[in-house]
């Protein structure tokens, strides 16, 4: 019985594996940082975005945005600001030829993300309990 169970349950991580042309989360794997130009170009788009702030305050955003990376490894995300790193262990859920979806817990609660490559070398990501992030646009950091 053990082993049907063990069968079962490598058939079914198989079959939720990305096949053919799909993503899978490796393209998404390491540290990212903010592409401020791009960031601030999707910024514009969003009901959230006021143009005498952004005019006001560049430097101040512009630090800010350099201060912020996004660390993904095989089973976590870790999102950073200056010496502040939080964790959170995530499920790869599925994927597409454009996205990669996962299910990230924090505590009790659970959150949905999707997460895109753009131009094969920029990231975008967008979470069902928050859309602070929905316009940053992230390239990989050289370590």
């Amino acid at each position: 019985m053990r082993k049907v169970i063990i069968i079962a349950a490598i058939l079914g991580m198989l079959s939720s594996a990305s096949f053919g042309d799909n993503l899978d989360m490796s393209k998404f794997v390491g540290l990212w940082k903010v592409n401020f130009e791009r960031t601030m170009e999707e910024a514009k788009k969003s009901p959230k975005y006021r143009e005498e702030d952004a005019e006001r305050m560049p430097a101040m955003i512009k630090r800010m945005m350099a201060k912020m990376k996004i660390e993904i490894s095989d089973k976590d995300m870790s999102y950073i600001r200056g010496a502040n790193k939080m964790t959170l262990p995530y499920t790869f859920t599925s994927s597409d030829t454009k996205s990669a979806t996962v299910n990230v817990k924090q505590g009790p609660k659970e959150a949905s993300m999707v997460f895109y490559l753009i131009d094969g070398e920029f990231m975008n990501f967008k979470s069902s309990a928050s859309d602070d992030m929905h316009f940053y646009i992230w390239e990989k950091e050289e370590k």
